[in-house]
Formats: structure tokens, C-alpha cells, sequence
């Protein structure tokens, strides 16, 4: 097998090994919290993803991030309603259909 060869079967592999490992982690701590009988134990898993997620960034880094993602929502929300406003004659929503 040539070297080039190598290594794209190495790189396509990792990912998958991290991915797999990650959730093996949280299915790990959602264990650990049913066998010690925690009080709502489906949070393990989705607190030890938050803090993975996190990294090393301190508290600020992450509330300022969640600041320009909010403002970000908020200031995209009213061009949204210009659009869908502005795609009918009559300024109504269109009806929903199933």
C-alpha cells in the first residue's frame, strides 16, 4: 500500500474513533448516573456534551458568545418577517398546508 493511501485511510478512520469514543463517554455517565439513582439522569450525557463543547474557554468567553448569538437571532427575526411578508400580494402569511 503506497504512503498517500495510508494516510487517507488513516484520516477517514479518525473521526469516526473520536465520534464513537465521545459517545461511549456519555453513555458511560448516564450509567453512572442511573446506578447511583440521581434524580433526572438523562442530564449526564447532555452536561458532559455542554462541558466538551466548552473546552478550555472560561465562563465570559461562553456568555459573550451566547450574547452575539442571541443579538445575532434577534436582529435576523424582523428581516425574516420583511421577506415573508413580502413574498405575498397581501401581506397575510400564506395558509399552512399538510
Amino acid at each position: 500500500m503506497s504512503e498517500e493511501w495510508r494516510n487517507r485511510v488513516q484520516w477517514l478512520r479518525w473521526p469516526v474513533v473520536v465520534h464513537s469514543a465521545r459517545t461511549g463517554v456519555a453513555l458511560a455517565s448516564l450509567l453512572v448516573a442511573r446506578l447511583f439513582r440521581l434524580p433526572e439522569a438523562y442530564w449526564a450525557p447532555i452536561i458532559d456534551g455542554v462541558l466538551k463543547e466548552a473546552g478550555k474557554r472560561s465562563i465570559e468567553e461562553l456568555e459573550l458568545e451566547r450574547a452575539r448569538v442571541l443579538l445575532g437571532l434577534l436582529t435576523t427575526r424582523p428581516e425574516g418577517e420583511k421577506v415573508a411578508q413580502a413574498s405575498t400580494a397581501d401581506g397575510r402569511t400564506p395558509a399552512r398546508t399538510k
